[in-house]
C-alpha cells in the first residue's frame, strides 16, 4: 500500500538562496593559478593581511603563526585569554589560581598584533601537570574536568562534555578565543575574563546508559572510553536563527599521541601548490613523516595485497595436528552437524575451522617464539565469539586434565606413554602426555582467571552468550574414585561491576605478593607506621628499600581460578583505579627504629587469559586502556595469554594494529610499541605497492599471529558458514525538483567555504609534506565545516530547508543535536512496545509546527517505502528449525541505519505519520533508552507472532550506526537492511550490514544503499569511502570539492 504523503509545496514556497558570505580582496596580482578559485573568492597571499571578517570565517585553529616582526608591543589586543583569570575549583572551592599566560607553550610568546593567539599555543601538558600536582591531585579515574568561561561574571560558554585530552582542551580554548576576541580590546580588560576549570566527581554511569549521546552519532572512532577519542562538540551561542550551525559532531578524531601543531608560514607560498599542507605531527615524532591520517574510517580493508597476507591459510599437516589434539576424524571437515565437535562442559559444537583456529592460537603461545597469543581478525559473521569462548574452554579443560592426572595417575598409565584413558574424556589431548600441546599449555601458561573486556553496549549480550555456551560444572563419567563420576567447576562468567567486593569470583583473580629480593634498606625513622599509603607512595617505598616483587596466582586457587571469567567493560577498565581497587594487598616493611610500616598496593590481581572483544575500538598506544594492559603484562610473574578479537583490524593502514601486536608480542615499553608501529607501516607500504610473492611471504612472517577468515571462505574445500546469499543494491535518490535549487545553493555555499579553507591551508604548505599528511589535513578541514552537517541533513530530508527558512523568520531554532532531541522526545509514549513518538506534547514545537514540510515527499523516502513494501510482500518461508522464526512465511522485517539521531527520529515520525499501520510498525532505538528498554525493543523485533498468531505486518527497526551497528547477533531476524544515506566508513557500513547478512541467516539478505549521486556531497562521501590512495588531482578530492561550486580544476 502506497504511503500517503503531504502535498509538495508550490513554487512560491521554494527556499531562497542563502545569503553569500562577503569575501576580502586579494593583495596580490591574479595569476593563471587562480583558476581554482570561485568567481567571488580570492586567496590572501599572507595571513597577516587577512581581514577580521575572514578570520571569523576560517576555523581559528587553522590560522598560521605569524612571523614575529620584532615588535614588543605589550598590549596584545587580540590576546583576550593571555592574562585572563584561570581558576581550578573543586566542590565550589578554588584550589589553584593563575593567569592563562602560565600555560603558554615555550617559545610561543610574543606575537604580532595582526593575528590573535592560537589555542594550540596553550599547553595541555602544562595544564595536565598542574592538575596532577600535589596541591590539586586530580584523579582522572574518579573525577572529571569541566570548563566554564565567564565574562564580567556572566556565563559565556559552557561545553557539556568534560575535558579529558589535548584535542578537547584546544577546541574549548578556540571557542573561548572566538567568543572573547570582539569583546576584549586591551590587556587590563582581559582580567574581566575568567576560565573556571571545575573538578567534579565522576560517578560510574549506569550500565544501561553506557552508550552516551556522543555514541549515538557517527563516531570517528567506534569507542575508546571514549579512549576512542572524538573531538568535543564545539557549542557556540553565536548562531544563525533557526539553524544550529555550530554543531561540530562529525569532526575527524586524531590520536592524542599525534597532536597537531601549526607550522610557520613560508614566505610567498605559491597558490598552485595545492598539495601542500599546514598541519603535521610533532616534528620530532616519526609521525611527522608518516602521519596515520584521521581515524574517521575512510578506507576499504579489501585491498587484495593485504588480505592475501592476512587471510587464514589451512594445510593438511595443521589439520592432522588439530584432529590429533581434539580426537577428531580428519575426514569430518564440513559444517555438517555430524562433523562438528562439542567440548565437555560446553553447549554448542565447534565447527572444524574453529577447532583449527583454537589449535593454532595455542600453538602460537607454546612454540617458543615468546608470543602471548593471536589476533582473531575474522570478518563479521564467521564466529569469533564462539572461537574465543572455545579458547577459554580448552584452557580450563587442560588444567582439569592436569589435576586429574595429579590425583589419579594410575588411570593414565599405558605402555606406549600415551594417556591410558579411553578416547578423549577431556575433549582434548590429556596433560599426562609429555611434550604434547596440553602439557605445554599447563606448564607454560598461567592458571589465573580470565579477564574478558567488551564495550559497554555488548556487556549483556556477552554475558548471555557466555552463560549459554559454558556450564558452571562439568561431569566426567567414571573418572572418579572407584569408578564414580568426577565433577569439577567449569567456567562461570560474571559481570565484574555487579560482583560484591568479597565475591568468590573476584577472589579467583587475587594474586600473591612475591618478594624477588629481601628488603635491603630500612625505611627512615620519620616514616609513619600507621599512615595509609597510596599505591604510588607504596611503590616508591618498595623501590627505596630495594624490594623487587612480582605477582603470582595463589597456590590454592591454581585449579579453580581458571573457572572464573570476569567481564569488564572497556570504559570501566580504562579508569583503572575504579576496578583495580577490588584487589588490594598489604605489605609490611621495616622502619629503622624497629617498627613496621604497612603499605597498601592496589591491583593485586593475576589473570591467566585476557580476551578483548571489538579490539578495533582502541588503537592509541598512549590511552589509559593500553597502559593498564601493559601493566598487567609487566606486573605478573607470568604474563597472561592475550586474545584480541576484531572484525575490522585495519581502518587506515596496518599500523592500526600496533597496540594489538604489541600485546601479543609482549612488547610493553613505549619504544618497543612504537617500533612495532613503524614496522607495520613499512609492511603496509610494501604491500600496497604491488608486492611480489616474496614480499608477501616476508610480510606473512612478520604478521604471524593474526588469523583472518572471510564469511564466504572455505575450509578444506567446504564453506565455513551457512547463510542466505546477500543481494546488494545501490539506488540513486535525486533531490526532488521542488528543493533542487535550494539544495544546490546550499551546496555551493558550503563548497565555497570549504574550498577557501583548503586553498588557505595549502597556500601555507610545506614542500616535503607527505601526501598522507595532506589527506589528513584536507579531510580534517572539510569535516570541521559547520555548514557541512546542515547540508547533509538537507540531502536526506530536503524539506528541512523550508522548515529552516520558516524558523529563521520567526527566530526559532529547530533542534537537531542528539542531546536536545533526547530531552525532548524522552522515551516516547504508550504502555506497549514499541513506543510511539508522533504526539504534539513530546515532539519539539519547532519540529511539530513544520512537520509537513520536513516530512514532505522525497525520492529517498519514496524508495524507502518501496523497499518496505517489498519486504511486506516477501513470502519466503523460514526453515522449521526451532528458532524464533520457525516456519514463518509472512512479511519480513527491515533494519534501517542512519548516521545522525535526528535522521532516525524523523524516519520514525514519517513511519507513524505517512505509512499504513496495518502493513508497517516501526520502533526507534536511541541513546535515551536504557539497556533494558533497548532489549525490550529487540525482543519485540524478534517476535514473529502477534496475539498468538503469525504477524501480518513488517516490523521496522530504526537506529544509528553508533548504537546498533556492531556486536548484536539478534537482529538477523530482519533480512532487509537499508543504509538511508551515503557512509564514509566502509567498515562501519559492513559491520551494520552484517547484522542481517551473517551466520545463521537462512534467507536471502537484501542490502540497500540509498544515495543522491547527483549531489557532490554524496559523491565525495562515496569517494572517501571507496579509496584513500587517489584523493588528489582533478579527478580526486579537489575535483569533488571544486564541483561544489561548479568549477573545473583546469578551467581558465
Amino acid at each position: 500500500m502506497a504511503a500517503s504523503a503531504s502535498p509538495s509545496p508550490d513554487s512560491s514556497n521554494k527556499p531562497s538562496s542563502p545569503s553569500k558570505r562577503s569575501k576580502t580582496g586579494s593583495s596580490r596580482a591574479p595569476s593563471q593559478d587562480d583558476s581554482l578559485e570561485a568567481d567571488d573568492v580570492t586567496v590572501q597571499s599572507s595571513p597577516v593581511a587577512l581581514s577580521r571578517e575572514l578570520i571569523r570565517t576560517v576555523p581559528q585553529t587553522l590560522l598560521p603563526i605569524a612571523a614575529y616582526n620584532g615588535t614588543t608591543n605589550p598590549a596584545f589586543p587580540d590576546d583576550p585569554l593571555l592574562f585572563a583569570r584561570c581558576t581550578i575549583e573543586r566542590g565550589g572551592q578554588i584550589v589553584d589560581e593563575d593567569l592563562m599566560q602560565s600555560l603558554l607553550v615555550p617559545g610561543a610568546f610574543p606575537r604580532t598584533i595582526y593575528a590573535r593567539r592560537l589555542a594550540c599555543e596553550y599547553s595541555w601538558d602544562r595544564f595536565e601537570a598542574k592538575l596532577e600536582s600535589n596541591r590539586i591531585q586530580f584523579t582522572n579515574e574518579s573525577e572529571a574536568l569541566y570548563l566554564l568561561l565567564e565574562l564580567d561574571g556572566q556565563t559565556l560558554y559552557r561545553p557539556s562534555a568534560p575535558i579529558e585530552y589535548g584535542g578537547q582542551f584546544r577546541i574549548a580554548l578556540d571557542q573561548a578565543l572566538s567568543l572573547c576576541k570582539d569583546r576584549i580590546t586591551s590587556e587590563p580588560n582581559a582580567r574581566r575574563v575568567t576560565l573556571r576549570w571545575e573538578i567534579r566527581s565522576r560517578c560510574d554511569p549506569p550500565l544501561e546508559d553506557a552508550a552516551s549521546e556522543q555514541q549515538d552519532v557517527e563516531n570517528a572512532l567506534p569507542e575508546e572510553d571514549r579512549d576512542r577519542r572524538t573531538f568535543a562538540e564545539a557549542s557556540s551561542p553565536l548562531q544563525e536563527p533557526g539553524v544550529e550551525g555550530t554543531e561540530n559532531q562529525d569532526v575527524v578524531a586524531i590520536d592524542t599521541d599525534e597532536e597537531e601543531v601549526l607550522v610557520p608560514e613560508p614566505e610567498d607560498a605559491p597558490a598552485d601548490e595545492i598539495d601542500r599542507v599546514t598541519i603535521s605531527s610533532d616534528s620530532d615524532s616519526e609521525d611527522a613523516q608518516e602521519n596515520d591520517g584521521p581515524l574517521d574510517t575512510m578506507v576499504s580493508t579489501r585491498s587484495g595485497q593485504i588480505d592475501d597476507v592476512m587471510e587464514k591459510r589451512d594445510n593438511a599437516a595443521g589439520w592432522r595436528q588439530t584432529c590429533a589434539f581434539f580426537g577428531h576424524d580428519e575426514s569430518s571437515s564440513t559444517i555438517a552437524a555430524s562433523h562438528c565437535r562439542k567440548l565437555p562442559g560446553t553447549n554448542r559444537a565447534l565447527r572444524p575451522h574453529q577447532m583449527s583456529d583454537v589449535h593454532e592460537v595455542f600453538q602460537s603461545v607454546t612454540n617458543g617464539t615468546g608470543d602471548l597469543g593471536a589476533i582473531l581478525a575474522h570478518q563479521m559473521g564467521v564466529g569469533k565469539t564462539m572461537t574465543y569462548q572455545a579458547i577459554m574452554a580448552v584452557r580450563r579443560l587442560a588444567i582439569i586434565s592436569a589435576g586429574h592426572y595429579k590425583i589419579y595417575p594410575r588411570q593414565h598409565d599405558s605402555p606406549d606413554g600415551r594417556c591410558g584413558l579411553v578416547g578423549r574424556p577431556f575433549g582434548i589431548q590429556c596433560a599426562c602426555e609429555k611434550g604434547g600441546l596440553t602439557a605445554k599449555i599447563v606448564e607454560g601458561l598461567s592458571p589465573g582467571a580470565t579477564l574478558l573486556l567488551v564495550p559497554a553496549s555488548l556487556l549483556e549480550q556477552t554475558l548471555r552468550e557466555a552463560n549459554a555456551y559454558f556450564s558452571p560444572k562439568v561431569t566426567f563419567g567414571g573418572l572418579g574414585a572407584k569408578g564414580e563420576d568426577w565433577v569439577r567447576k567449569f567456567v562461570t562468567c560474571c559481570d565484574y561491576a555487579k560482583e560484591p567486593v568479597n565475591s568468590v569470583h573476584k577472589a579467583a583473580a587475587i594474586a600473591e605478593f612475591k618478594r624477588l629480593t629481601d628488603q635491603q634498606h630500612p625505611l627512615p625513622r620519620r616514616t609513619k607506621s600507621k599512615e595509609a599509603y597510596d599505591e604510588a607512595e607504596s611503590l616508591k617505598m618498595l623501590a627505596d628499600t630495594g624490594v623487587k616483587h612480582s605477582l603470582v596466582p595463589k597456590s590454592d586457587l591454581e585449579t579453580v581460578s581458571s573457572s572464573t571469567a570476569l567481564v569488564v567493560t572497556t570504559q570501566l577498565f580504562s579508569r583503572d583505579s575504579s576496578w583495580r581497587s577490588a584487589w588490594k594487598g598489604l605489605i609490611n616493611l621495616k622502619i629503622s627504629d624497629g617498627r613496621k610500616a604497612q603499605l597498601t598496593l592496589r591491583g593485586h590481581y593475576h589473570f591467566g587469559l585476557v580476551v578483548w572483544d571489538e579490539a578495533h575500538d582502541i588503537r592509541n598506544l598512549n590511552t589509559n586502556f593500553a597502559q593498564v594492559l601493559f601493566e598487567i603484562l609487566t606486573r605478573q610473574e607470568q604474563p597472561p595469554m592475550i586474545v584480541p578479537a576484531t572484525g575490522s583490524p585495519v581502518t587506515d593502514n596496518l599500523s592500526d594494529m600496533a597496540l594489538l601486536f604489541s600485546l601479543i608480542r609482549n612488547k610493553t615499553t613505549k619504544a618497543e610499541a612504537e617500533s612495532i608501529k613503524a614496522q607495520l607501516r613499512r609492511i603496509d607500504a610494501k604491500l600496497r605497492a604491488n608486492a611480489s610473492d616474496d614480499d608477501k611471504a616476508d610480510a606473512a612472517t612478520d604478521l604471524r599471529g593474526i588469523l583472518r577468515r572471510s564469511s564466504d571462505s572455505h575450509f578444506r574445500s567446504s564453506p565455513i558458514t551457512v547463510k542466505g546469499k546477500p543481494v546488494f543494491e545501490t539506488h540513486d535518490c535525486p533531490v526532488d525538483e521542488t528543493y533542487a535549487k535550494a539544495v544546490s545553493e546550499l551546496t555551493q555555499t558550503v563548497g565555497k567555504s570549504i574550498l577557501e579553507k583548503l586553498r588557505d591551508s595549502r597556500a601555507r604548505g610545506i614542500d616535503n609534506m607527505e601526501p598522507k599528511s595532506r589527506a589528513a589535513t584536507d579531510l580534517f578541514l572539510i569535516q570541521r565545516d559547520k555548514q557541512l552537517r546542515q547540508l547533509e541533513l538537507a540531502v536526506h530530508f530536503p524539506g528541512l530547508i523550508l522548515a529552516w527558512r520558516d524558523a529563521s523568520k520567526k527566530n526559532v531554532t529547530i533542534p537537531t543535536r542528539a542531546d536536545n532531541l533526547s530531552k525532548a522526545i524522552g522515551k516516547g509514549y504508550g504502555d506497549s512496545v514499541p513506543k510511539l513518538y508522533l504526539r504534539e506534547n513530546i515532539v519539539p514545537p519547532a519540529i511539530w509546527d513544520r512537520l509537513d514540510d520536513i516530512l514532505s515527499h522525497s525520492s529517498r523516502l519514496a524508495k524507502l517505502h518501496e523497499i518496505c513494501t517489498t519486504a511486506w510482500a516477501d513470502r519466503d518461508t523460514y526453515p522449521q528449525d526451532a528458532e524464533c522464526w520457525d516456519g514463518f512465511r509472512g512479511p519480513k522485517n527491515v533494519l534501517i541505519f542512519v548516521k545522525w539521531p535526528i535522521l532516525a527520529y524523523l524516519i520514525q515520525l514519517w513511519f507513524e505519520k505517512h505509512t499504513d499501520h496495518d502493513h508497517f510498525r516501526s520502533a526507534l532505538i536511541h541513546a535515551k533508552l536504557n539497556r533494558t528498554e533497548r532489549q525490550e525493543v529487540v525482543d519485540w523485533f524478534r517476535t514473529f507472532t502477534e496475539g498468538g498468531k503469525p504477524k501480518t505486518f513488517t516490523k521496522v527497526l530504526v537506529t544509528t550506526y553508533g548504537l546498533c551497528g556492531t556486536g548484536l547477533d539478534g537482529l538477523k531476524v530482519a533480512n532487509y537492511c537499508v543504509h538511508f544515506g551515503a557512509v564514509k566508513d566502509i567498515n562501519e557500513r559492513d559491520q551494520a550490514s552484517s547484522r542481517v547478512d551473517r551466520q545463521g541467516q537462512p534467507l536471502t539478505s537484501h542490502i540497500y544503499y540509498l544515495e543522491s549521486q547527483e549531489q557532490p556531497l554524496d559523491r565525495l562521501t562515496a569517494r572517501i569511502r571507496d579509496s584513500r590512495d587517489d584523493l588528489f588531482g582533478g579527478n580526486g578530492l579537489l575535483g569533488e570539492i571544486a564541483a561544489f561550486v561548479g568549477e573545473q580544476p583546469n578551467a581558465g
